[in-house]
């Protein structure tokens, strides 16, 4: 006996399982090393950005101004560029001969082995080699866990379906720097190197997760062992925004101009403990007890019972025990603290930051995995490593690999389906409709638009096309007609004027800020008002949809909003009349917004947006930090509408500051009783009477204006229109149909101008160039 124990603990069991997992991953993965496009919910438009990041880098650059989505807006300024010059790099470095879809889904297939090399690191650093080989197959199976938990950021749906690639690749690069900043790796000049290099990659990868790493190493210099451990990790952080500040601070200064949503942890799951443990709740539960009850076949109730799940709980339950009985407790002190924070509603209610909490639960979940791998390593070491190692493979093996398929169907280990038989591709040009879709991109290439086309992105569109954003991802991508809405919310200041609308109207998916859906003023537009702002202020030429819900919206409407044009199975387009310039003259002359502690200008703008107003007058505001202009550029305005803070004491003050100003004002949410007869002002913009007094102090500003006609009759001269220069001749105040950023820059002070666009009085001939 003494013999056979002696083999068995000989037997090369670590790294046998560790290449067979690496195999089973490959095995996954192999289908996807091809240029085609992959469907999923959020990863098709993602190979439109690749396919921008090679054109940046073609010309020397890696961010940009793209005009194809959103009516504009900086692209990789406040979306970080990592991922995507990854994905773009071998089209770059072969000269074009790789196609930048094949270099997008190498990188899918890589992101995988990365994480699991990653994980491997990281537990080799803090508790050596036996756990870290343990970390491979728990990290194996948290891949092959189901689309289920995909939104999470948890499992290769995470990033084949959900997206979430930029995520895992920096949770990857995260986990390098824990295992660096371990109390037991040297200190020395090389590890301090990788670490800060590291984190300057995590910064240039994804937001949340910059934070978490931030969490983690804030709490290790809390909780450090040695003050040379903490000044290590001082460095490492510093010299990571050092490394990596010439993105992250003009991606502070673009802040501002964000449009994210903030969504709390209870919003997409009940508890983030539950999601550490997969399976390992009521509902299974019940379901087990639901198919015993009925005398289900024992493959049914096998298939029920969360394996994966309880190999988690039950190797963290040993792994806390091993690590608070050998005084180890650092590291799972600071992930339990992570798990009590970060991915709370509470945490969120104090960091009112617009970011998704609930996508905490996907670093954490891989800090558990490790702790969880110290408890399958001291199991081995007690009770026989032969036996743990085959226990955990036969999981991996019997359970976790079969249950996995990348096209995004869940199946048990019998390879019963659990979604139904609808049909799912792996691809987007598999899909039923996709050649209709195609033909119908193609009429509207025929068309040659001189407008935009505005899109509605349903569900219906994942199951017939293989995701709700094709046609924002094939149109620009084919052939580089501009579109609206596109992918990343967050990174245009416009999205919040063009999401909403179209999802009200339509059956088209509503992210990013919604602040229009809280305003009365806007839930009581008719769908031709909503559409009229589309064309209005956004160029919309055409409006292209695929719900039956939405074509009947259309056949009720009435004033001649809308002609069909073209009709390609499930796929209308329509003409969408009412068409303006993208680049145009004011309505008159502009009203100039000021708040002094009250509406922000985006508030404002919204508000201007839902209301009738913005047929009446044009609105400019100064970008955030420039004071007010000179009296001679100031007599450009018609007058000055300024917001106030309701609280604030000093509002008398205020008003009077303004007595100077050569251009009468106009304030809002006065609440002081110290105010002379003459003063225009609104007391609450809450309250339904302020848009007509509004209003009508416009009109009265109007009617002592020379200049009191529209300008809209005046034409422009554009001579240039790309997403580096934009010239043309205007002797007009003009709006330029494109959104604010700062990064555009011209000889004239530069407005911000309702909604969302940019503004500015020319004399002659003006240029706007984009300035990085």
């Amino acid at each position: 006996m003494a013999s056979r124990h002696s083999t068995l603990g000989r037997f090369p069991f670590r790294f046998l399982s560790v290449i067979t997992c690496l195999i089973l991953l490959f095995i996954v993965l192999e289908p996807l090393l091809s240029s085609r496009v992959t469907a999923g919910w959020d990863i098709t438009p993602h190979y439109y950005l690749a396919h921008s990041m090679a054109e940046l880098l073609r010309a020397g650059h890696v961010s940009g101004y793209d005009t194809l989505w959103f009516a504009g807006y900086p692209s990789f300024t406040l979306y970080q560029p990592l991922t995507y010059l990854l994905a773009a790099l071998p089209n770059f470095l072969s000269d074009g001969q790789t196609s930048v879809g094949l270099g997008f889904n190498i990188l899918l297939v890589f992101a995988p082995f990365f994480l699991l090399f990653s994980l491997w690191f990281c537990t080799k650093k803090w508790f050596g080699s036996e756990a870290a080989g343990f970390a491979v197959p728990l990290g194996l199976c948290w891949l092959f866990l189901g689309k289920d938990v995909s939104h999470l950021g948890i499992g290769i749906h995470s990033i084949t379906y959900v997206g979430l690639l930029a995520q895992l690749i920096g949770v990857s690069l995260a986990l390098i720097v824990i295992g660096v900043c371990s109390p037991k790796v040297r200190v020395s000049l090389s590890s301090t190197l990788v670490a800060g290099i590291s984190v300057s990659l995590v910064l240039l990868c994804h937001s949340l997760t910059s934070l978490f790493l931030a969490s983690v190493m804030g709490l290790l210099v809390l909780f450090g062992k040695s003050w040379r451990q903490r000044l290590r990790i001082l460095l490492v952080g510093v010299l990571g925004i050092l490394l990596s500040s010439w993105w992250f601070l003009p991606f502070l200064k673009h802040l501002p101009f964000s449009s994210g949503e903030k969504l709390a942890a209870s919003s997409m799951y009940p508890d983030p403990l539950f999601a550490l443990f997969p399976g390992l709740n009521i509902g299974r539960i019940k379901d087990i007890v639901n198919v015993i009850e009925a005398s289900g076949p024992w493959s049914e109730v096998v298939s029920r019972i969360p394996f994966i799940g309880i190999l988690f709980l039950f190797g963290a339950i040993v792994g806390v025990r091993k690590l608070l009985r050998h005084e180890q407790s650092q590291f799972l002190f600071i992930s339990f603290l992570l798990l009590l924070l970060l991915p709370r509603d509470f945490f969120s209610q104090g960091l009112d930051l617009p970011i998704h909490y609930y996508r905490f639960v996907q670093p954490i979940s891989l800090l558990t995995l490790v702790v969880c791998a110290v408890g399958l390593a001291d199991w081995a070491r007690r009770y026989g490593v032969g036996s743990t190692w085959l226990g955990v493979m036969f999981i991996v093996g019997f359970f976790a690999f079969p249950n996995f398929d990348l096209q995004q169907v869940d199946k048990d280990p019998f390879g019963n389906s659990k979604r139904g038989d609808f049909p799912v591709h792996l691809f987007v040009d598999e899909y039923h409709w996709y050649p209709e879709a195609v033909a119908m991109m193609e009429e509207i290439a025929s068309l040659q638009p001189e407008g935009r086309v505005a899109v509605e992105s349903p569900v219906k569109d994942q199951f017939i096309l293989g995701s709700p954003h094709f046609f924002t991802t094939m149109l620009p991508l084919r052939y580089s007609i501009p579109v609206v809405p596109g992918l990343l919310a967050e990174s245009a200041f416009s999205s919040g004027f063009l999401i909403p609308p179209l999802s009200e109207f339509s059956e088209s998916l509503l992210w990013g800020r919604t602040a229009l859906l809280d305003t009365s003023e806007f839930l009581s537009l008719l769908p031709n008002q909503l559409i009229e702002r589309l064309s209005r202020h956004y160029n919309v030429e055409y409006l292209l949809i695929s719900t039956r819900a939405a074509r009947q919206r259309i056949s009720t409407m009435q004033g001649g909003v809308l002609e069909q044009v073209k009709e390609r199975g499930e796929f209308v387009l329509y003409r969408v009349s009412g068409l303006r310039p993208r680049i145009r003259c004011t309505t008159g002359r502009p009203l100039l917004y000021v708040s002094q502690g009250g509406k922000d200008a985006r508030e404002m703008f919204e508000w201007w947006y839902a209301s009738e107003l913005q047929q009446e007058f044009d609105l400019f505001a100064l970008p955030p930090g420039q004071n007010l202009p000179l009296d001679e550029e100031l007599q450009n305005f018609a007058g000055i509408i300024v917001s106030l803070d309701r609280n604030d004491q000093r509002q008398s003050g205020l008003i009077k500051s303004y007595d100077s100003l050569p251009i009468p004002t106009i304030f809002l949410d006065v609440t002081t009783q110290d105010i002379a007869s003459e003063v225009r002002f609104v007391s609450d913009t809450r309250h339904p009477e302020a848009l007509p007094l509004l209003k009508g102090y416009v009109a009265s500003l109007r009617e002592s204006e020379a200049d009191a006609s529209p300008n809209e009759s005046v034409s422009i001269e554009v001579e240039e229109e790309s997403s580096e220069s934009i010239r043309f001749r205007s002797e007009c105040p003009t709006v330029v149909g494109y959104s604010y950023t700062p990064r555009w820059q011209a000889k004239h002070q530069l407005y911000l101008a309702a909604p969302s666009h940019m503004g500015l009085f020319p004399h002659g001939e003006e240029q706007l160039e984009f300035v990085r």
